[in-house]
């Protein structure tokens, strides 16, 4: 299986995988050069500034996974299902619920 899109800034990387539920999943990575073996190699250790380049590569694919969602629902034709974004949950607390959160 091949990824669908792969987002980039220096060894920060975000890769689009198609899901068997029609959506998608992602893969957070990095991947830097060892100085002494030459080897490129993975690592789960982020710096600040690999923090701050995943923040802008996450806002790109979410942008381009809404797009693909609207993308597609437009493509549909007559008598097929349209693909819709997930409905967002949305949950007020009435006035007693507030007095029976433990913090």
């Amino acid at each position: 299986m091949k990824p669908v899109k792969t987002y980039k800034d220096g060894g920060v990387q975000i890769t689009m995988w198609p899901a068997n539920n029609g959506g998608y999943t992602y893969q957070i990575s990095k991947r830097y050069k060892d100085k002494n073996t030459e080897e490129w190699k993975d690592s789960k250790y982020l710096y600040k500034s690999d923090l701050e380049k995943l923040v802008v590569l996450l806002q790109e694919a979410i942008n381009s996974e809404s797009e693909r969602v609207n993308y597609n629902a437009e493509r549909v034709t007559s008598g097929q299902p349209a693909t819709t974004p997930p409905a967002k949950f949305k949950y007020e607390l009435a006035d007693a619920d507030v007095d029976d959160i433990p913090f």
